[in-house]
């Protein structure tokens, strides 16, 4: 009965831990499909590619972790009143943020890449994260029921 309960626990977790590989996997085919796409986009020169990669990812790591400190897991439909008014507070404390991050590493960004460049970013995330979907879209072939 020990075997069995052990082979099962073994088989579980192997489960996960190969979901987990592969999610880890996907994230990094994903991240350096984004390099090449941004290194292409921008044009950046193998010096500019070595400057930008370390601060644009730590400016992503910031942001992510900005986001996670206003994380609302409360369904609005059911907030008082007052929760309502103190969520709207902390969005708004929360976008100020996110433009004082961007500002702080815009000017650091400045200082490796030339403006042009850095005024490209946006559009740069926006065509990327498109190309990213219809390549997902294209793999999982045409949908069912007209959409």
């Amino acid at each position: 009965m020990k075997k069995i309960l052990f082979l099962s626990t073994m088989f579980l977790l192997s489960g996960i831990f190969a979901y987990a590989q592969k999610e880890r996997g996907d994230n990094e085919r994903i991240q350096q499909m984004r390099v090449e796409f941004f290194n292409q986009e921008l044009q950046l020169s193998a010096e500019e590619a070595e400057a930008f990669w370390p601060i644009y990812e730590q400016f992503k790591n910031d942001q992510k972790k900005l986001r996670k400190e206003y994380r609302q897991d409360r369904k609005m439909e059911l907030m008082t009143d007052a929760e309502a008014e103190r969520y709207v507070e902390d969005h708004l404390v929360l976008e100020e943020k996110q433009i004082a991050l961007k500002r702080k590493y815009i000017t650091r960004l400045k200082g490796v890449i030339s403006i042009r460049k850095v005024a490209m970013i946006n559009r740069t995330e926006r065509k990327f994260k498109q190309d990213l979907l219809h390549k997902i879209q294209d793999r999982r072939g045409p949908r069912k029921g007209g959409r």
